[in-house]
């Protein structure tokens, strides 16, 4: 009973063994990476957190082709990868006296918004941003494509929302 007991053990050890160099060998492999690139060439993605309304202007018209920045009262932007691709979260506060403005120019520019319901709102894994979206008074939604380096086309997301007498425009391109 004691060899069968010192076996069993044995088996045990055997298999946590193959078990842990298999994680280990699985963490090193070539998956996802272009063929002749190597580890260390890889970008890496960053997240940039921002309340400098100039720097999100500019963001926007880089990639946009137009910014929102005589309506802009405040504005805070994260931005999740540095690249062209990149995907950014942003939450404008529209100044009270170019709300109507800010309607006609996105109308011009994004078509005729559409009218939406909080519940319809993708999670974009439940950003705060989202979160707080979800709370206000829905006014208008538009969708826009902008052509992407790495991906053919990416959608850029705009909720108008009102709260507390406040409007406010939610980016999420």
């Amino acid at each position: 009973m004691f060899k069968n007991i010192c076996i069993a053990r044995r088996s045990i050890a055997l298999i946590l063994a193959l078990v842990s160099i298999a994680s280990l060998t699985a963490c090193t492999g070539t998956r996802g990476r272009n063929r002749g690139e190597r580890p260390g060439d890889r970008t890496v993605s960053r997240a940039l957190r921002t309340d400098d309304t100039k720097e999100i202007d500019k963001y926007l018209s880089g990639i946009l082709g137009f910014d929102f920045g005589e309506y802009t009262k405040e504005a805070e932007m994260e931005l999740n990868d540095m690249s062209k691709d990149g995907y950014a979260m942003i939450r404008i506060l529209v100044k009270d006296d170019r709300v109507e403005d800010l309607k006609a120019f996105m109308e011009e520019n994004l078509g005729k918004g559409q009218e939406y319901t909080n519940d319809l709102i993708p999670g974009f894994q439940d950003h705060e941003y989202v979160l707080e979206l979800k709370q206000m008074t829905p006014v208008s939604y538009h969708t826009r494509f902008r052509q992407g380096t790495g991906i053919k086309s990416i959608p850029g997301y705009f909720y108008l929302a009102e709260d507390n007498g406040n409007t406010y425009l939610f980016v999420f391109a």
